[in-house]
């Protein structure tokens, strides 16, 4: 995508241009992007040492909008992710294993799981529970990005450690963060709109839209792990991303609400 529109001085940028800017310029305004097409969520990638030329891109476009195509937006289900939408009354348990066989565990067979308009336990008489489904985070995440009905959904949701929720209530968009929800255990999830060095040596901010609304803490130990899952080179080519992280929301001296990314089976990174 040759041009976005910052929604800061409501100018329209060919992406050549907008990375001419003055650098504190550029941060301030890559953060306020959206697609002039559609008005979608857009980002800003600055040209890399591969050769790639500074772009801009939007993720997921509006429907029907002309710059989707150049854009190579791609939201085709796998079959993983159709079989989630397709058995809403499954409870999906998360698998943090990353593809190592026995992660996981399973709810026992008579925990107590909600469901739409019903809850109790299963006490061997009647219909048995939902069936449960094992699924990696990735999935997971590009589900959150494409399907409204998932990110609404009553579906029982198994985190291991923390019990059986819902969809709709775990996971939190990055635009609905709010210090209500300092110190609880969620799966936070958005684009990366920008990428700064934190005041730890070696450690990444992977930043949303406003300075002061959310961050992700990226220490020195987990860049490249980081950068390999991601298929990045540099840290700066993860904007535009979308990323989904498992932890407990903090909030810093100065307001700023932020999560901490602990360790790779605790997050997923998706990029068309």
């Amino acid at each position: 995508m040759d041009i976005a529109r910052c929604t800061d001085d409501n100018v329209c940028y060919l992406a050549s241009r907008f990375a001419l800017l003055p650098a504190e310029e550029l941060e301030y305004k890559r953060r306020a992007l959206i697609c002039d097409s559609c008005g979608a969520e857009a980002y800003f990638r600055k040209a890399s040492t591969s050769g790639q030329g500074a772009c801009f891109g939007a993720r997921p476009h509006g429907p029907l909008c002309q710059a989707a195509a150049a854009d190579g937006a791609k939201s085709n289900a796998s079959s993983e992710e159709q079989d989630i939408l397709d058995n809403p009354g499954d409870l999906i348990e998360l698998d943090l294993g990353y593809g190592r066989a026995g992660t996981g565990f399973h709810v026992p067979e008579h925990a107590q799981v909600p469901a739409p308009g019903a809850g109790g336990r299963y006490t061997g008489q009647g219909p048995r529970p939902a069936a449960r489904m094992r699924r990696r985070l990735t999935p997971i995440l590009r589900n959150l990005i494409y399907s409204e009905q998932f990110r609404n959904a009553s579906q029982a949701l198994e985190v291991p450690g923390h019990g059986v929720t819902t969809v709709r209530d775990f996971f939190v968009a990055t635009a609905d963060v709010h210090a209500g929800l300092e110190g609880q255990y969620r799966g936070f999830w958005g684009m990366i709109a920008s990428v700064g060095p934190a005041k730890q040596e070696g450690s990444f901010w992977l930043n949303s839209r406003s300075y002061r609304d959310y961050s992700v803490l990226v220490s020195e130990a987990l860049v490249d792990d980081l950068l390999r899952r991601a298929r990045k080179r540099e840290m700066d080519d993860l904007s535009g991303c979308h990323l989904l992280v498992l932890g407990e929301l903090r909030r810093s001296g100065t307001g700023k609400l932020w999560v901490e990314l602990v360790d790779m089976e605790r997050c997923a990174v998706y990029d068309d």
